[in-house]
């Protein structure tokens, strides 16, 4: 029985890599349209819930001299508790997301793509001292991969 090597690089070639990249962006592209489809979602739940609820107290007080507030109480808590739900879920999504950024980072490195390029290039903007990882001659991309997860774990990263 043939021993498995840890080590990733020497099995894949470009386009193996290539193609692992490009479903990890398209995964990246997914879940961050699951965001954006869950807010229209909520949106348009939270509008449903109002509308019904303010017809509900208008007509409460066309029975009544006083209109029954419990219809704006209800619409209110379901609303925060939508809105919350969807926070949420939407922050699940985004570690998901940052979780990503080790398999970009190790994809790109075997790929021979720059510091100065691609998913390097925006967590050297948008998390502090990463550059310290990144720009590490001494580390080989599995490596950095590593550490970038290790982030990522942590919730150093993946925060709207």
């Amino acid at each position: 029985m043939e021993e498995r090597d840890d080590k990733i690089t020497g099995e894949m070639d470009d386009k193996d890599v290539g193609v692992l990249l490009q479903s990890t962006q398209q995964l990246r592209t997914h879940w961050s349209g699951c965001i954006v489809t869950l807010i229209g979602y909520t949106v348009t739940f939270i509008v449903a819930i109002w509308a019904f609820s303010l017809k509900s107290y208008i007509d409460s007080g066309s029975n009544r001299s006083q209109p029954d507030a419990s219809y704006l109480l209800l619409a209110a808590s379901l609303s925060a508790f939508l809105v919350g739900a969807w926070r949420y879920y939407a922050h699940e999504i985004d570690s998901a997301i940052a979780g990503l950024y080790g398999d970009f980072i190790l994809y790109e490195g075997l790929l021979g793509i720059g510091h100065d390029h691609g998913t390097n290039k925006y967590l050297t903007r948008a998390v502090p001292n990463v550059e310290l990882i990144l720009s590490n001659k001494e580390l080989d991309p599995e490596q950095r991969s590593k550490l970038i997860g290790q982030l990522a774990d942590m919730r150093r990263m993946g925060k709207r």
